[in-house]
């Protein structure tokens, strides 16, 4: 299981990159991807737990979205 939300942190990085930022709808998709429903289910609390660890981890930061500044999104730490 540490392998595969360990790969759910390295989709989700990737996709702040790509996309310059992600949003709680990403981490659900991200989780998605590398499979963690087969075993838990996605909920706020998992998506949330996500984004913490990637952000104490320094691979996300928190901020506020380009279009909608009153909602926070994630920006990759490069």
């Amino acid at each position: 299981m540490k392998n595969i939300y360990g790969d759910c942190q390295n989709i989700l990085f990737e996709m702040a990159q790509e996309n310059g930022y992600v949003c709680h709808l990403c981490v659900s998709q991200a989780a998605k991807k590398c499979g963690i429903d087969q075993f838990q289910e996605i909920d706020m609390h998992l998506c949330c737990q996500i984004l913490e660890d990637c952000i104490l981890s320094r691979l996300l930061k928190p901020g506020p979205c380009p279009l909608y500044p009153q909602v926070t999104v994630y920006f990759p730490v490069l």
